[in-house]
């Protein structure tokens, strides 16, 4: 049986493509490249760089790809789709337009969030998020979304429309998977109102009105390899100028001898099956973790018969502190890294106290295996 596998290029893949990016190009396209006159509160996840771009420099934007097109627009077909059945089951609040329109007007800042879920003590407001698997995957919604979340809850709460209604002090995020590999593809989380967090976010958003107004461009707040970067639409423009170490390229090595192609079949589906296997007993792993170190909070024992509990220590070093008191012997360690500091103590170059003095130390907790239980699992093994 003779098939070929179709290019990108094929009148068939072509022109479907093609119905994405023209109708992306009626609804958002035309304005993809006007400059903002305000924030939205989904900006919440933007870094400041990019808002200040989006308000000077819009035309620097790359060009969008088909396959962020197509994502978008799959994601806003689940979106949708999940809309319709929360109004249909009378879940959600019907007495207004499921997306409803919000302001905060001290910022010149509008959202509009999804919908707003009606119990009986009064509104809460609710986002439904569609993930793919990856995504999915998060214990907890991305601190990106639980600040638009709250930037909503606020901006409700000061609703004149809105004012005869109670705006709960807690509102609702809801996951839905794309790629439906999961054993079940909704989740949510109930989130909680934070006054401290949006007076944050708003202080946040307030100085970067004042710094777009006065046309003083903010610092880059994440590295050019960082996952915001990558994605960014000005990723090019933010970056022009600034050398790039290009990733080398792969060549073929005639010195290495190829394993047989049955071989590297094998081990490539193997390496797959393998690969997922991880997945999932991390996954379960941190599970029964949570269970455990629960346990061991609520009852204030520190060891069961197999396993011991403990608090890990996370140190980082106050390089100011270091700078100040290392002085003319800064360049014995180059950078404030502790394996550097310990070495230079070593050699009686710098005062241990120093080190003490500039550590900061943060305390997680972790579960270990008593040795006991490993030396009884490996006799086992040897019969």
């Amino acid at each position: 049986m003779n098939i070929e596998k179709l290019s990108k290029d094929h009148f068939l893949i072509k022109s479907l493509v093609e119905t994405y990016r023209e109708e992306w190009q009626r609804k958002q396209g035309q304005r993809d490249k006007e400059k903002r006159q305000r924030f939205y509160m989904s900006d919440v996840g933007k870094c400041d760089r990019e808002i200040y771009y989006l308000f000077h420099n819009p035309e620097k934007k790359r060009t969008i790809a088909d396959r962020t097109i197509i994502f978008f627009r799959h994601g806003n077909l689940y979106h949708e789709e999940i809309q319709f059945r929360l109004k249909k089951s009378r879940v959600v609040d019907t007495s207004r337009d499921l997306e409803y329109g919000l302001e905060d007007f001290e910022i010149e800042t509008t959202g509009r969030l999804d919908s707003f879920v009606s119990e009986d003590s009064g509104l809460a407001v609710t986002e439904i998020k569609s993930k793919n698997p990856y995504q999915y995957k998060a214990k907890e919604p991305a601190q990106e979304e639980t600040d638009q979340l709250i930037w909503y809850i606020f901006a409700a709460k000061q609703s004149k429309s809105l004012r005869k209604r109670n705006i709960l002090d807690y509102g609702y995020i809801l996951y839905a998977e794309r790629g439906e590999t999961d054993d079940f593809p909704f989740k949510g989380w109930k989130v909680r109102y934070d006054e401290q967090r949006i007076q944050g976010i708003r202080e946040r958003f307030k100085k970067l009105w004042l710094a777009i107004q006065a046309k003083e461009l903010p610092q880059r707040q994440h590295e050019r390899k960082s996952i915001k970067c990558e994605y960014c639409r000005f990723r090019d423009f933010c970056w022009e100028g600034v050398p790039e170490i290009p990733t080398p390229e792969l060549q073929s090595d005639s010195s290495i001898e190829k394993p047989e192609q049955e071989l590297v079949e094998s081990v490539e589906k193997r390496f797959v099956e393998l690969k997922k296997q991880k997945d999932r007993i991390e996954d379960e792993m941190e599970n029964l973790s949570e269970i455990l170190i629960k346990y061991f909070k609520a009852t204030g024992i520190n060891e069961t018969e197999l396993l011991r509990h403990r608090f890990s220590p996370h140190i980082s070093l106050d390089e100011q502190f270091l700078l100040e008191n290392l002085k003319d012997k800064w360049p014995l360690i180059a950078k404030a890294q502790l394996k550097l500091i310990q070495e230079a103590i070593k050699r009686g170059e710098i005062d241990p106290e120093i080190l003490e003095r500039a550590k900061k130390i943060t305390f997680t907790d972790s579960i270990i295996i008593k040795k006991e239980a490993k030396n009884a699992d490996q006799e086992s093994l040897k019969y």
